[in-house]
């Protein structure tokens, strides 16, 4: 007599198939898991310091004036931030912003000849609201205290020259005080050519 064994329910199969795939998905993860946790990462976008002097040396042949560059900041200042540019109302000007010892920020940005709409956007349309003596000068002060903005502006002649940022006041007073004095009252000078431009002088 001869005994016929039945085949396993199709459904037990099944049931296991779904159990091993769960558990080499989870060591899949794990595995994964590890690898991420073991990999370093930085903290944040490394961002290469910026030599304001050079800087403005190539950035004069496309200004009327000599960019204003501090003098003598204490250690913990770093310029993140160097160049011309052209600004509002095609305004030509020199933005110069550097990283403070306490981690804000603290910018000076200078044009010939400026229009309103120009200085209005340097200082965040700050309103006017007295002055501030810094040295031997009387800055406009225009901040923007609902957003944490202080700014500075100095008109002389037709230079204007703001000093802005998020930084304390006293860090601000360093910058500010670390700007030549020559470089804030400057006649009016022509563009420099490129290096290894040539001029042309019309008859």
């Amino acid at each position: 007599m001869s005994v016929t064994e039945s085949p396993a329910p199709a459904g037990g199969r099944t049931k296991k198939t779904a159990v091993d795939m769960v558990l080499t998905l989870a060591v899949v993860i794990a595995v994964v898991g590890v690898i991420v946790l073991l990999v370093p990462r930085p903290n944040q976008v490394s961002q290469p310091d910026v030599d304001p002097v050079a800087a403005a040396a190539s950035a004069r042949p496309g200004l009327s004036f000599v960019p204003a560059v501090p003098a003598g900041l204490p250690a913990g200042w770093v310029a993140r931030t160097a160049k011309a540019q052209v600004g509002t109302d095609d305004v030509p000007m020199w933005l110069l912003q550097y990283r403070t010892p306490g981690g804000d920020y603290g910018a000076v940005r200078q044009a010939r000849n400026p229009t309103a709409g120009w200085e209005a956007r340097q200082v965040t349309d700050g309103r006017e609201d007295g002055t501030v003596r810094i040295g031997s000068l009387d800055w406009v002060v225009r901040s923007r205290r609902d957003r944490g903005i202080t700014s500075w502006v100095l008109r002389r002649g037709d230079l204007t020259t703001v000093v802005t940022g998020t930084a304390s006041q006293a860090e601000l007073e360093t910058l500010t005080k670390a700007l030549p004095a020559g470089s804030l009252t400057q006649p009016p000078q022509p563009p420099q050519p490129a290096a290894g431009a040539t001029t042309t002088t019309t008859p």
